[in-house]
This record gives structure tokens, sequence and C-alpha cells, in this order.
């Protein structure tokens, strides 16, 4: 069964942390820093020339690990091309929490792969996009983008479709 439920029955989003800027590099750290900029439209993060990286004091909390999923909660871009756009972290270098990045978090009863895919789907994105706040910075808030209902189907359908969806992509 096939069910049409709020996304925040099956996830949260927590924010990240406003790191101290004072300890920001363009210089190779231990950490990459997270922000919108590392984001693409393709819905795939980038770390290049633009990366930042932190040499400051960091609370664990907010150390990415591998497999999480992230969404971008501020765009800069006028058409809001990435706002709402979620990844799947996969780095080399760990990955700090930052400050306008939100981390979901899921339950047993949801596939991330699958919420990620959801995430990004055309019905949500026109969601966020719809009820933004801001003008020539815009954003997201965590209630919003859970309160957009979508289709769910039980676990072991929501691992096939991702699994065929990422085979396409």
């Amino acid at each position: 069964m096939v069910l049409n439920k709020p996304i925040s029955t099956y996830a949260s989003i927590k924010h990240g942390y406003a790191f101290a800027g004072e300890y920001f590099s363009k210089e190779k750290q231990d950490y990459i820093l997270l922000t919108p900029g590392n984001f693409h439209i393709d819905q795939r993060l980038y770390f290049g020339v633009n990366t930042k990286y932190y040499n400051g004091p960091i609370d664990d909390g907010y150390v990415l690990s591998n497999g999480d999923l992230l969404v971008v909660m501020t765009d800069l871009t006028k058409d809001m091309a990435i706002l709402g756009n979620a990844v799947m972290l996969y780095s080399d270098v760990p990955v700090l929490h930052n400050q306008r990045i939100g981390l979901v978090e899921t339950n047993e009863d949801v596939s991330k792969e699958y919420l990620c895919y959801l995430i990004n789907s055309e019905h949500v994105r026109r969601h966020v996009k719809a009820t933004a706040s801001g003008t020539t910075v815009r954003h997201t808030s965590p209630s919003k983008m859970l309160n957009v209902k979508a289709y769910f189907p039980p676990l072991p359908e929501q691992q096939k479709i991702a699994k065929i969806l990422s085979t396409w992509d």
C-alpha cells in the first residue's frame, strides 16, 4: 500500500552550525566546510577550487558521515536553482555540517536513497520554491520541507525504486 503522508512522518532535518569565519581557509586543511556553493544544480556535491576549509575548534556533533542525506536551505541564485537540492554525502575528507545546510535524519521506515530522490522530485522542489522566503537570498525551513505530502510505498519497494533510479542516474 502506498501512503500519501508528510515527509515529517519519516524524517526530521537538523540545522548546521555557524562555524567561526576566522578559521575559514582556502588552503587545504583537515576538514571541508560544506556550503551551498558545494551543491550543483545536477544534485551533486563538488569540492573544487572554491571549496572552503576549516581549521578551528570542532564539535563532534557537526562532523558529517558518508551516506548522510543533506539538503540546501539557502540559495543565492535568482531562480533558486539549488534551494532544496538533496544529496548523499560521499567524501574522502571529513566534512563539517555548516549553517544553511540541513542534515536529514530518517527513521527505519524509509530508505535514505529513496527520500533523496523524493526531495529532488519536481513535486517537492515546486513546493520548496513556492514557500521560500526572502528576496535576494532565498530560504526554506525544515518545517516547509517536511510538511510536503508525498507517496511512500513499503520500504522494500522504496529500495527497489531507488536502485532503479540510481542505475539510470
